[in-house]
């Protein structure tokens, strides 16, 4: 295990979910509320999810649980204040990330070039192939043109 935060406390019950493969959970940290969780297309549902409510989750303190932590959800750390990220595999590019805006994260397997998609394990995510080589910038003008659905 690697954990950037070692006083960190998770919440076990969504701790035991990362083996799910495709699941990404945001859980309210003062009030251990599962504000969000998905298991089909959890990566695309979570960005509509925060531009919808990017308003609303500004003002709180969040953790992030997911089986894998890759380029999107990295990029939307500008929506979303993760006060811990909390992953069982992490792309070496999201890794970065929350390293350079000083994101704690504790991964609980290991750290990967790239995260595989949910549709196909076999295969690198299609999103991650591309957001890896775009700017931040970049990487949130495409995100937000998917699936920003506000403007």
């Amino acid at each position: 295990m690697k954990a950037t935060d070692k006083k960190a406390i998770p919440n076990m019950n969504q701790l035991k979910k990362l083996s799910t493969y495709s699941l990404v959970c945001l859980v309210d940290k003062e009030s251990q509320t599962v504000l969000f969780e998905e298991t089909v297309h959890p990566h695309s549902k979570l960005a509509m999810y925060a531009f919808s409510n990017k308003d609303t989750l500004k003002n709180k303190k969040l953790e992030l649980y997911a089986n894998q932590v890759g380029l999107v959800i990295a990029t939307l750390t500008t929506l979303i204040p993760f006060e811990h990220v909390f992953s069982k595999i992490m792309s070496k590019p999201a890794e970065k990330i929350c390293i350079e805006k000083k994101i704690p994260y504790t991964v609980t397997d290991k750290t990967i070039d790239l995260i595989y998609s949910s549709k196909n394990p076999e295969k690198i995510c299609p999103l991650e192939a591309l957001l890896v080589d775009l700017s931040s910038n970049e990487a949130m003008r495409y995100l937000s043109g998917k699936y920003n659905n506000n403007d």
